[in-house]
């Protein structure tokens, strides 16, 4: 089960299994969030894109 992410929790993105990289949540609208980088910027995910919970 999947379950949504809170706007303004601290998630982590995992690049090719190597870097990590600590993101807000800073909204989600349809089928996507809209996560911010701490050192600024932003991007848009799919809620389609895989996702662990510890």
């Amino acid at each position: 089960m999947q379950e949504r992410l809170e706007v303004g929790s601290h998630v982590f993105i995992i690049e090719s299994n190597r870097t990590i990289t600590e993101v807000v949540v800073a909204a989600r609208r349809g089928d996507f969030y809209t996560v911010r980088f701490l050192n600024g910027g932003a991007i848009q995910l799919s809620v389609n894109f895989q996702s662990f919970s510890a």
